[in-house]
């Protein structure tokens, strides 16, 4: 069973997520919702198993830039595969979010189509049938 943790600010993009992913994945898969980088790590330290965190860069109170630096400090969560879906363009940033340990990276506005061709690869990686 895969296990997903989305991290958006807004709860219209986490909703758009989780539907155009139970579309691609089943029902199966688990769904967990955090909207800050300090919420996302206490989801994290709760849930170790999660495979796959999705993470916007500009969040109020952390931002997932921090977040994603914290989680990379601890080894224990050096296995989830992180993939920024966000707004942020600017190639110094986007540099910058690889730099720190990101699998991959998800320019919003996003079609289902490019949020599916996008993940692929990981969910191949885990061992997801994504044909």
């Amino acid at each position: 069973m895969l296990k997903i943790l989305m991290v958006d600010d807004s709860k219209t993009i986490i909703r758009v997520l989780k539907n155009v992913l139970t579309r691609t994945l089943g029902s199966e898969t688990v769904f967990l919702e955090a909207y800050n980088g300090e919420e996302a790590l206490a989801v994290v330290k709760k849930n170790e198993d999660i495979d796959i965190i999705l993470l916007d860069v500009n969040m109020p109170v952390m931002t997932g830039d921090k977040f994603l630096e914290i989680l990379r400090s601890k080894s224990e969560y050096n296995k989830i595969k992180v993939v920024m879906v966000t707004t942020e363009a600017e190639k110094k940033t986007v540099l910058k979010i690889m730099k720190l340990g990101a699998n991959g990276f998800i320019i919003k506005p996003f079609t289902p189509e490019v949020l599916r061709k996008s993940l692929e690869p990981i969910l191949r990686r885990l061992g997801v049938d994504v044909s």
